[in-house]
Protein backbone atom coordinates (compact mmCIF):
# COMPACT_ATOMS: atom_id res chain seq x y z
CA UNK A 1 0.00 0.00 0.00
CA UNK A 2 0.82 3.29 -0.80
CA UNK A 3 1.69 6.54 1.60
CA UNK A 4 0.05 9.81 0.52
CA UNK A 5 0.59 12.88 1.70
CA UNK A 6 -2.32 15.15 2.74
CA UNK A 7 -2.68 18.97 3.70
CA UNK A 8 -4.86 20.23 5.79
CA UNK A 9 -6.26 23.67 4.10
CA UNK A 10 -7.68 25.00 7.10
CA UNK A 11 -4.57 24.67 9.80
CA UNK A 12 -2.07 23.93 7.08
CA UNK A 13 -0.58 20.41 8.21
CA UNK A 14 0.99 18.11 6.41
CA UNK A 15 1.07 14.78 7.49
CA UNK A 16 1.08 11.28 5.35
CA UNK A 17 -1.15 8.72 5.10
CA UNK A 18 -0.68 5.01 4.45
CA UNK A 19 -4.05 3.11 2.77
CA UNK A 20 -4.99 1.13 -0.33
CA UNK A 21 -4.98 3.24 -3.74
CA UNK A 22 -8.70 2.07 -3.57
CA UNK A 23 -9.39 4.10 -0.55
CA UNK A 24 -7.79 7.28 -1.81
CA UNK A 25 -11.18 8.72 -3.07
CA UNK A 26 -13.33 7.94 -0.63
CA UNK A 27 -11.18 9.35 2.33
CA UNK A 28 -10.56 12.62 0.11
CA UNK A 29 -14.38 12.90 -0.07
CA UNK A 30 -14.73 11.92 3.63
CA UNK A 31 -11.90 14.94 4.20
CA UNK A 32 -12.98 17.87 1.92
CA UNK A 33 -10.63 20.03 4.19
CA UNK A 34 -7.35 18.31 3.07
CA UNK A 35 -5.62 18.35 -0.45
CA UNK A 36 -3.57 15.74 -1.31
CA UNK A 37 0.36 16.75 -1.68
CA UNK A 38 2.35 15.53 -4.72
CA UNK A 39 5.60 13.18 -4.12
CA UNK A 40 7.78 11.41 -5.59
CA UNK A 41 7.57 7.88 -5.69
CA UNK A 42 9.73 5.82 -4.07
CA UNK A 43 11.76 2.96 -6.33
CA UNK A 44 13.12 -0.33 -4.51
CA UNK A 45 15.54 -2.55 -6.19
CA UNK A 46 18.67 -4.57 -5.71
CA UNK A 47 20.78 -2.35 -7.64
CA UNK A 48 21.02 0.89 -4.58
CA UNK A 49 23.71 2.56 -4.38
CA UNK A 50 23.36 5.21 -1.60
CA UNK A 51 19.89 5.71 -2.70
CA UNK A 52 20.71 6.07 -6.17
CA UNK A 53 20.15 3.36 -8.87
CA UNK A 54 23.05 1.51 -9.93
CA UNK A 55 23.18 1.81 -13.44
CA UNK A 56 26.61 0.21 -14.26
CA UNK A 57 26.84 -1.61 -17.17
CA UNK A 58 26.40 -5.64 -16.38
CA UNK A 59 29.40 -7.71 -16.62
CA UNK A 60 29.04 -11.08 -15.55
CA UNK A 61 32.51 -11.99 -15.10
CA UNK A 62 33.00 -8.72 -12.76
CA UNK A 63 35.81 -7.37 -14.87
CA UNK A 64 34.01 -3.95 -15.85
CA UNK A 65 36.12 -0.75 -15.62
CA UNK A 66 32.60 1.27 -15.87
Amino acid sequence: MPTYSFKDKNTGEEFDAFMAVKDLDKFLEDNPHLIQLLSAPMFLGANMDGGMLNNKPYDPKGKSDA
